[in-house]
């Protein structure tokens, strides 16, 4: 499995935003992903950064405050449940800038 569509099932079975160091161990725990160095964790992270930088029309991840991700579709409605935990995250995440 690629490690983009890991960090998704990761993500669609947590149902809440996590950190990417949270996504790496549930990918590596779950046996989704081979991990190929030292540091997975780093990997999920450029690889989500990466994905939502050069890929904005397409991406399936969004960057909710540094270092967690969660799933674009949550925040369209799909997921209503966890629309208030976006919102409420990126409330956090402006009033500390």
């Amino acid at each position: 499995m690629k490690i983009l569509d890991a960090v998704a099932v990761v993500l669609d079975e947590a149902n809440e935003p996590l950190h990417y160091k949270e996504i790496a161990q549930r990918i590596i725990e779950k046996k989704l992903w081979q991990k190929k160095g030292k540091t997975p964790h780093a990997s999920v992270n450029a690889a989500l950064s990466v994905d939502i930088t050069d890929f904005k029309e397409t991406t399936r991840f969004q960057r909710i405050k540094p270092g967690t991700y969660a799933l674009l579709e949550w925040d369209k409605g799909t997921r209503p449940g966890n629309s208030s935990i976006l919102q409420s995250s990126k409330k956090k995440t402006q009033r500390m800038s």
